[in-house]
């Protein structure tokens, strides 16, 4: 591939990144993979533990409207099955591995979080049937 390939430049532009950027030190990169697994943690011990957590964590249109607003955010990342868990985590670290290397990692972790309580909100407005 040649340099002004559009893939190999964003490819250059996640290893950079995650790897080997030459305007950060090794603290920040490792940083950001830290976050990274941590958060691929998280999500994979509630995909594990799914029949322990989701009746406290997941979206309930019920429980939403006597006060648990915390399943606005929470039901997002408690999933239905280890499979349903395995599938997420692989489409987030795709999404990572694109996005994050172009956005900071506070617009990087406040979209996710935004698009979060748009899902449940959409949910809320336009219930399935």
């Amino acid at each position: 591939m040649s340099a002004d390939n559009p893939l190999q430049t964003r490819f250059e532009r996640m290893r950079a990144y995650f790897f080997a950027g030459e305007d950060d030190s090794t603290q920040e990169r490792l940083w950001r993979l830290a976050v990274l697994g941590m958060l691929c943690s998280l999500i994979f011990v509630l995909g594990v533990l799914a029949d322990n957590v989701n009746p406290v964590l997941s979206y309930d249109r019920r429980a939403l409207a006597d006060g648990q607003v915390w399943r606005l955010l929470t039901g997002n990342f408690v999933h239905l099955n280890v499979n349903h868990m395995l599938m997420n985590v692989s489409v987030y670290l795709l999404a990572a591995l694109l996005f994050m290397p172009t956005l900071s990692q506070r617009t990087w972790y406040v979209s996710l979080i935004v698009c979060a309580f748009g899902v449940s909100l959409g949910l809320w407005f336009f219930p399935l049937k």
